[in-house]
C-alpha cells in the first residue's frame, strides 16, 4: 500500500496471482519510443505466477526477448532467480 501512489503511475503494473502485488519479484520498467522495457527478476523464496496489466487493469501483451516467448494472456509463471526481458507494445 505505501508504494501503490508510485507503482500506480507505471505503465504496466505486475500482480502475483490472487494478490494486488508482487513482493519479491524486482521490476524495471523504461520506456523507449513506443514501447516499455520490463526487467522482472524472482528474488522471492518460491516460484510464482504473475499478471501484467495495463493502467486501465487490461492483460497486457509482451514478448519475452531473453526466452523468446509470446506472453499473450497478461501471464506468466517465473521460477526460483528467473530473469524476464519482456518488450511491450504501445498498443496495450
Amino acid at each position: 500500500e505505501v508504494l501503490s501512489e508510485h507503482t500506480g503511475k507505471l505503465e504496466v503494473q505486475i500482480a502475483a496471482a490472487g494478490k494486488d502485488h508482487a513482493f519479491g519479484v524486482m521490476q524495471r520498467q523504461v520506456q523507449h519510443d513506443t514501447k516499455t522495457i520490463l526487467m522482472l527478476v524472482n528474488v522471492s523464496a518460491q516460484p510464482q505466477q504473475l499478471k501484467l496489466k495495463n493502467r486501465e487493469g487490461k492483460p497486457v501483451k509482451a514478448y519475452d526477448l531473453l526466452n523468446r516467448e509470446e506472453i499473450e494472456s497478461g501471464r506468466l509463471e517465473m521460477a526460483l532467480r528467473q530473469v524476464r526481458l519482456l518488450e511491450i507494445s504501445g498498443k496495450n
